[in-house]
């Protein structure tokens, strides 16, 4: 016999084709212990059962040619009422009635008030939702009664209604069979529904909750008055209410004796009452919050259904809001939203971490608003600056351009070049009357902003030094819970007030892109490589200093033999450095390294990512690849010296007989080379920031461990910062906590196994693109080869000079022990971790980047040359092949191959 009552373990194992939309999301919300009424799931098998049984597959199908206009028909609203009294008068399949009633015994709720519900397959997903479209009944009480609206519910599927519906949305009628969902009814003093961000808007730093007295069909179907709260939610505080709309409310909706339901009047003081509590409201907003961060990944909204019995709170229904939109500029409209990983590969090339996206997700924004609130211009509320998609992080690159087109007159193309990535651009609408001037007044307004953050900038980068050295000495592990919590709050408050200061040194860095243009009109062509061999070599690049350091304690390690035999072991024991180096020179060195950067990481902007401090095992390989290479530089920073002064020599002969522009000329020199030190200098205080923040989050861990909830501390990182607050305050008790941890170690795996899209157009990701200057982008089965005979791959070109090698094709800085000295370094995206091994390499070549990401400033500074942005380098030339990489004009030649192709870059 067919087995059609599920469990609410089984819905969730099933899906929802088996168990419709709702049924499958409430059986995940039991699986990851969220309160939800004891209930049975009828599978969407037993529906088509019931049709073979009673003979009304024929008609099904041939109600399938009606389209959404004719929906509304006389003569198929006559067909379709009579299907549903057959429908509502048939036999259900044999063995349903008892098996339900054995499972109703089974959870305890066979004398209990029920409620039945319908729960369609393609019900309650992120493209469809039917709300309203199929029949639900409160109140039900006794196995023919529950029968009878289990037959209706199957009725509700071919109403009018809902058949326009599924026209509308494309969906087909096999697709919506339909699941029923037979749960207690919550004995429910308010209810309502609250979505996790404004369904209206878009806001995604709001939630929204609608309440109403009694159960909530007065809610949920807009029958009646309701209050209504917005809700402030943000990385820096508790759950705050903003605005409340009392509704005057006028009716509860209560069950009645005979089963259903009926209104109740309410009394005068009740009318104007709340509802809720602000407590409660914001206990709700954590609920609905955490509800997201397991159903929605941490970003997708939801729309949860819930009740209040005077004791808890009980959700009875989550789904993905529809429709929601992306807040954006009203002159955007009309334009699809760009969205790119251009700036952010570098720094995040992998999938975050539940922590590190609730974390960073909230920097951007922070960052982005205040750029603009500097030079005064008006951001809209609520804008949303990044995303996810495929556990990917993404920048409005929409908004971008044209906020800072709007806003300082700089177009599109120019943030293209210096946030690298290979977007489009925006369309611009016409230029109304009077805009230079506005940008004039707000580029003075920036520009002012600029001078302050920059005579403050010593200062500051003092302060965070300091700063994260006191936090770090603090043991948090003597904190109370609830001191622990507001620990949080603090840490982020602080985090909040550097940000901009981060920001506005990445304007800073802009002065590069000025001396690029003045030099082109100097020196025709040549005006972005001439400004590489500017910057090369200037010092005082802070991401760049590891590197140099590196170098020299590999040269003390190569003059003590006990130092250098540990390092030319294979393979070297990490965990025993400390132990084999004692007492030598190149063990004071290593330790005054940790001192001065263990705070840095690999991919170090991933809070989940262990600290050189902890875990040294990177800084170790280095050295030791230094040593084997039997070529450790006497002076590293000589080539990039030479490549500097070269260059001033070169310009100075053009420029010196005429002061007034050799004068321009110094001054644009000098911001320049200031503005590439405070955007590396901003870059380290924001990973100092962030170890403070993990010690943080390892604290916590531990003390979770110790209640028995996590194995080891470091499954920290897979929650968020609203379920470790939940479970920190006792909100949460951690029931489910096992099934989340599991859930999102698999997901999270499948999601790294993905190759993500570079650009999202909308929700629609676009194809990868290969970078060749001759001949068309190469297709699928053209990518995945070596480089074509002849064929040149263009990219941007931010490091001058020209050197030949075989290239290294490297995935992750862990491999780098691969790099043979005078390789040419091939990687998708290079973070500050990458740049030791920039100091053996002849060359880089990244498929992603800009001027002025962190990998073109420091390989400028060590003086090699270095192509950016080469969008399909890793998968169109050949590990060990030979290639000539020209960081003046932005081109990789296969060897051998001429150099003077001509033909246009690729875009991007």
């Amino acid at each position: 016999m067919a087995q059609w009552v599920l469990t609410y373990e089984e819905a969730a194992a099933a899906g929802p084709e088996a168990a419709g939309g709702k049924g499958y999301n409430l059986g995940r919300l039991a699986a990851f212990g969220f309160p939800v009424p004891p209930g049975v799931v009828i599978a969407a098998g037993a529906y088509q059962a019931f049709l073979e049984r009673n003979g009304l597959v024929a008609r099904v199908e041939a109600l399938a040619q009606v389209t959404a206009a004719q929906a509304t028909d006389p003569e198929v609203v006559a067909e379709l009422e009579r299907l549903q009294a057959a429908i509502r008068g048939g036999e259900l399949p044999p063995g349903l009635a008892e098996e339900l009633a054995a499972a109703l015994e089974a959870v305890g709720i066979h004398r209990s008030p029920l409620a039945v519900r319908s729960s369609a397959a393609a019900e309650d997903s992120s493209r469809t939702s039917f709300a309203g479209i199929h029949r639900s009944f409160l109140n039900v009480r006794g196995l023919p009664d529950v029968l009878e609206k289990v037959r209706a519910c199957y009725a509700s599927l071919w109403t009018p209604q809902a058949v326009a519906y599924r026209r509308r949305l494309g969906v087909r009628d096999e697709d919506a069979a339909l699941a029923v969902v037979v749960c207690e009814l919550v004995p429910a003093v308010a209810s309502g529904v609250a979505f996790s961000a404004d369904p209206v808007t878009g806001r995604r730093d709001r939630v929204v909750i609608a309440a109403g007295f009694g159960l909530g069909e007065s809610v949920v179907m807009g029958t009646g008055e309701v209050d209504q709260y917005v809700v402030a939610v943000t990385n820096t505080s508790p759950a705050r209410v903003l605005d409340v709309t009392r509704g005057r409310k006028r009716h509860r909706v209560v069950p009645a004796e005979g089963g259903g339901t009926r209104l109740d009047p309410l009394g005068e003081a009740e009318r104007v009452a709340p509802v809720l509590e602000r407590p409660q409201v914001e206990k709700l907003a954590l609920l609905v919050l955490r509800v997201q961060d397991v159903l929605g990944d941490g970003h997708i909204p939801q729309d949860v259904e819930w009740c209040w019995d005077g004791f808890q709170f009980v959700l009875t229904q989550a789904r993905p809001v529809t429709a929601i939109p992306w807040p954006t500029f009203p002159e955007l409209s009309g334009q699809p939203l760009i969205w790119s990983n251009a700036n952010l590969k570098d720094a995040y090339p992998g999938v975050q971490s539940p922590l590190g996206w609730w974390l960073n997700a909230a920097t951007h924004e922070v960052m982005a608003w205040h750029l603009l609130a500097a030079g005064g211009y008006p951001v809209p509320e609520g804008m949303t600056w990044s995303r996810l998609y495929q556990g990917r992080m993404y920048l409005n690159l929409s908004a971008i351009q044209w906020a800072l087109w709007d806003a300082f007159g700089l177009r599109p193309e120019a943030t293209n070049r210096a946030l690298g990535g290979h977007q489009p651009t925006i369309s611009l609408p016409p230029e109304p009357p009077g805009k230079g001037r506005e940008r004039l007044r707000r580029l003075v307004r920036l520009g002012r902003a600029m001078r302050r953050a920059a005579a403050r900038a010593p200062r500051l980068f003092q302060e965070v030094r300091e700063w994260m050295e006191a936090e770090a000495a603090q043991d948090l592990d003597r904190l109370e819970d609830r001191e622990l919590v507001r620990k949080l709050w603090e840490l982020e408050v602080r985090r909040r007030e550097l940000l901009p200061e981060a920001m506005i040194h990445n304007v800073n860095s802009q002065w590069s892109g000025r001396l690029a243009e003045f030099l082109e009109r100097e020196f025709p062509g040549r005006g972005e490589a001439l400004t590489a061999a500017l910057l090369s070599g200037s010092g005082g690049v802070v991401s760049a200093e590891p590197g140099y350091r590196l170098v020299a304690i590999a040269r003390v390690a190569a003059r003590e033999p006990q130092a250098r035999d540990y390092f030319l072991e294979e393979p070297l024991d990490v965990r025993a450095w400390r132990e084999r180096l004692l007492g030598t020179r190149t063990l004071e060195r290593l330790e005054q390294f940790l001192r001065d950067f263990g705070f840095r990481a690999v991919y170090e902007m991933e809070i989940q990512n262990p600290r050189w401090v902890e875990d040294p095992s990177y800084v170790l390989q280095v050295v030791a690849s230094h040593l084997r290479s039997g070529e450790i530089p006497e002076d590293p920073r000589a080539p990039a010296r030479e490549r500097r002064r070269q260059a001033e020599r070169e310009v100075a002969r053009r420029l010196l007989w005429r002061p007034h522009r050799y004068l321009l000329y110094r001054f644009l020199l000098a911001r320049a080379r200031q503005g590439m030190r405070l955007r590396e200098g901003a870059k380290e205080a924001l990973v100092r920031l962030l170890w403070p923040m993990r010690r943080w989050a390892l604290a916590a861990g531990r003390r979770l461990v110790r209640r028995g909830l996590l194995r080891e501390a470091g499954e920290v990182f897979l929650l968020t910062g609203n379920e470790i607050v939940a479970l920190l305050t006792r909100e949460w008790d951690g029931a489910g906590l096992g099934a989340i941890l599991e859930h999102r170690r698999r997901h999270l795996a499948e999601l790294a196994r993905l190759e993500p899209p570079d650009v999202i157009l909308d929700d629609r990701p676009q194809p990868r693109s290969v970078a060749l200057l001759q001949g068309e982008p190469a297709g699928a089965g053209q990518g995945a080869g070596a480089l074509p005979a002849g064929a040149v791959l263009a990219g941007l070109g931010v490091a001058a000079g020209v050197a030949s090698g075989r290239a290294r094709i490297l995935r992750h800085p862990g491999e780098g022990s691969r790099l043979g000295p005078g390789e040419v370094l091939v990687a998708p995206s290079t973070d500050p971790a990458w740049t030791p091994l920039f100091l053996r390499a002849a060359a880089v070549v990244t498929e992603v980047g800009g001027f002025l990401s962190h990998g073109a400033i420091v390989a400028r500074e060590y003086g090699i040359p270095a192509v950016v942005n080469a969008a399909g380098a890793t998968r169109v030339i050949r590990d060990g092949e030979r290639i000539r990489v020209d960081g003046d004009r932005g081109l990789i030649f296969r060897e051998g191959a001429g150099d003077g192709a001509t033909g246009a870059r690729a875009r991007g």
